[in-house]
């Protein structure tokens, strides 16, 4: 994949990006669910996602500042044969530095223990 990123216009540009467009595209699902979120939110985060790292207390995490998001940012699995996707990268910035999110959108769907490292 090159990493040459172009701007969206609406959620809808996010879909060809997904590994199965037509599969994971639809109304109330993770991945249209998270474009619609990120899209309203245009250039700052969702609101949601900013209300949760402010609640951690932690300086580093605390009104950021949306430089970028990245959706379907492409990382490698060690020890698998294809790459996974973070829904979002977010490059973010405050006034203790820059800090870096992936985001995974889950809709009705276990995620784990939620943990800040």
């Amino acid at each position: 994949m090159k990493r040459i990123f172009v701007p969206t216009q609406t959620g809808a540009d996010w879909q060809r990006l997904l590994a199965k467009p037509t599969l994971h595209w639809k109304v109330g699902a993770s991945a249209m669910t998270a474009a619609a979120a990120w899209e309203a939110a245009s250039d700052s985060l969702p609101p949601e996602i900013a209300a949760l790292l402010d609640s951690t207390g932690r300086p580093d995490l605390m009104r950021l500042r949306l430089l970028a998001a990245i959706p379907e940012w492409q990382v490698p699995l060690p020890g698998g044969t294809t790459t996974s996707c973070t829904d979002v990268l977010a490059l973010c910035r405050n006034d203790t530095g820059i800090c870096v999110l992936g985001v995974e959108a889950k809709v009705l769907e276990d995620f784990g223990l939620l943990r800040f490292e």
